[in-house]
């Protein structure tokens, strides 16, 4: 089994524009392949964020006009415990909207958005990346831009 992690990127789709307007709020340059969404991806499926997490087909994302960014896991998941979470954790719709402010004070709401799962998954397997769980969670540009600089 080898369990990867997905970056979805599309600089026409809306969500990646608002978050790419986040940074520049931020006072950041935005990730020129416009990062969205993330998504953890095992031999057997894909598993993301939302309204709840889920569990998806491999391909789910494949042939859409999309740039599938697709990264080694620094820690092994098993599909096991991503379906453990399935149905069960709640989407952080007040992180997204409120993105922006939440970064500058460092404030973690209710809820968890596609991002924030991969970082409290691998934090819960023992591996460390630059945002602590409950701190202000990381966008999708974050993690892309770590996951290159890993690479």
């Amino acid at each position: 089994m080898t369990t990867k992690i997905l970056v979805v990127c599309d600089p026409h789709r809306t969500s990646a524009k608002i978050q790419a307007l986040g940074a520049r709020l931020l006072g950041r340059k935005p990730h020129p392949a416009m990062p969205y969404h993330c998504a953890w991806m095992t031999d057997e499926a894909i598993y993301d964020m939302n309204w709840t997490f889920r569990e998806l087909p491999r391909d789910y994302y494949e042939g859409k006009n999309r740039d599938l960014r697709i990264f080694d896991s620094p820690v092994q998941i098993t599909d096991e415990y991503f379906r453990s979470l399935v149905g069960k954790v709640k989407y952080g719709t007040f992180d997204v909207l409120l993105y922006p402010i939440f970064q500058l004070v460092g404030l973690n709401w209710w809820g968890t958005h596609c991002s924030e799962r991969i970082n409290d998954d691998l934090w819960f397997h023992g591996y460390r990346t630059p945002w602590i769980p409950y701190g202000a969670p990381p966008s999708p540009a974050d993690i892309l831009a770590w996951l290159e600089g890993r690479s």
